[in-house]
């Protein structure tokens, strides 16, 4: 098994252009004991009023949010681990017909060990894509929007060997946020992300918290299985989503008709 040798560096990089974008007068700063903003220093609940304030106007929606059932579907079948489901029902599908590998010499306890293996692999990852499936429709249905800011952006410069044994590196961002929470107390939470372009967009990101526990939140443009969800509250699965919904559950579908038909 090849061997992946990861370390961070030493470096960190503080990223200027969200305080160019958005004007050094008007970003929070100071986290420690007070906050200093547009030049005056605010207490943490004079900050959360200020984000209240000054934010876009929200609307939560129906709660819980409701999803047609065709969504719900949608939400379940488009996730990673259900693409890699469907390919391994493929496989095996392919390999009992013959088509992947020359099965007719083989013993029949490889046979079903084949077919146990694709089976097993597809199911595990079934059961693991609905239950990230499942933790995302639960925020979406059942969280809380609110609009929140990053505070800070930092770069760390990872490394690793590639499998040509050559030393390569790729930017990891460290941000931290503030968001209020129903009560209209300021949160301040972090993240680690890869992409952080979607989050230094607007001045303002909207965002979904547990109202049972305020700490677990994602934000509006990284929701996993392609859900979607607006500052109206209409929560609903992108058109990509409904795509991958469908080969993942067609494909299989049409190969075993095929199959049969043969």
């Amino acid at each position: 098994m090849q061997r992946r040798n990861r370390r961070k560096l030493a470096r960190a990089v503080k990223v200027r252009p969200l305080a160019e974008r958005f004007g050094e007068g008007d970003w929070i700063k100071g986290w420690d004991k007070a906050f200093v903003v547009k030049g005056k220093p605010l207490n943490p609940s004079e900050v959360a009023r200020l984000l209240m304030n000054d934010a876009p106007p929200l609307q939560q929606g129906d709660a819980p949010r409701r999803l047609a059932p065709h969504a719900l579907a949608a939400a379940y079948l488009s996730g990673g681990f259900t693409l890699a489901a469907s390919a391994f029902v493929c496989v095996g599908l392919l390999t009992a017909g013959g088509l992947a590998m020359d099965v007719r010499y083989m013993a029949g306890t490889t046979r079903v060990g084949l077919a146990f293996f694709f089976g097993a692999s597809a199911l595990v990852l079934l059961v693991a894509g609905a239950a990230r499936a499942a933790r995302s429709l639960y925020l979406v249905r059942k969280g809380r929007l609110t609009w929140a800011i990053i505070t800070s952006l930092n770069v760390t410069m990872v490394q690793y060997i590639d499998p040509n044994y050559t030393r390569r590196e790729y930017p990891s961002y460290h941000l931290t946020l503030a968001y209020p929470d129903e009560n209209g107390a300021l949160r301040i939470g972090d993240m680690d992300t890869l992409t952080p372009e979607a989050l230094i967009d607007d001045e303002f990101e909207l965002m979904l918290f547990d109202p049972d526990n305020p700490s677990r939140f994602q934000f509006a443009d990284l929701l996993p299985n392609w859900l979607t969800i607006s500052s109206t509250g209409q929560a609903a699965v992108s058109t990509l989503g409904y795509a991958l919904a469908a080969v993942c559950a067609g494909l299989p579908l049409m190969l075993a008709i095929m199959l049969l038909l043969s």
